[in-house]
């Protein structure tokens, strides 16, 4: 199944409440009511897509979680889910981040957590793992300008340094830019 990343509006059928709950509970930045609704309104009436990532497939994405739970001496992503300090990684095939400062996450039926604390999590995890994350992979750039003409190449499945260093990539841009322009991000 194919995997991708989206900055921009939270689908419509992302409940309000849960969102408000996540912000209201885990924000460092003590919002009032007030601004609170405000970033509601503004994430729920943002551009459908700002921008959008290939993020290869789910078992790709297991790969990536699998890696990092040996990075830290767990065994698997199940571990990983559970007991890593890297909460804020993509556990859920349908995952929600936030443009806010928290540790942290709401973990089921509906994962939420904060882009700046993946954009940390992914600083760790680079900083840690001996594949190169952090470099941009061949037709990485392709993907983002032109989706169509990377589609069209037609490439066999990445080695497993390159699909970890394009996994970590799309996650480390998106939540870049989920920050930087103040919307969410979301997977599927």
């Amino acid at each position: 199944m194919g995997s991708f990343l989206i900055v921009g509006r939270l689908p419509d059928h992302v409940e309000r409440d849960d969102t408000a709950a996540y912000l209201s509970g885990a924000t460092d930045a003590k919002l009032t009511s007030d601004a609170q609704a405000a970033l509601l309104e503004a994430w729920f009436a943002a551009p459908e897509e700002m921008a959008y990532f290939d993020a290869l497939n789910e078992a790709s994405t297991t790969a990536f979680l699998n890696h990092a739970a040996k990075l830290e001496g767990l065994e698997d992503s199940g571990e990983v889910q559970k007991r890593s300090r890297w909460r804020h990684l993509p556990h859920w095939i349908e995952s929600y981040w936030l443009p806010v400062r928290s540790d942290k996450v709401i973990d089921g039926p509906v994962f939420f957590g904060s882009s700046h604390g993946l954009l940390a999590n992914l600083a760790d995890i680079a900083a840690a793992s001996p594949h190169g994350l952090g470099t941009i992979p061949e037709h990485f750039e392709l993907m983002r300008a032109d989706p169509k003409a990377f589609y069209a190449l037609g490439l066999d499945a990445f080695d497993e340094a390159t699909m970890l260093r394009w996994l970590w990539r799309a996650h480390f841009e998106a939540a870049t830019i989920s920050v930087e322009r103040n919307v969410p991000m979301w997977s599927g």
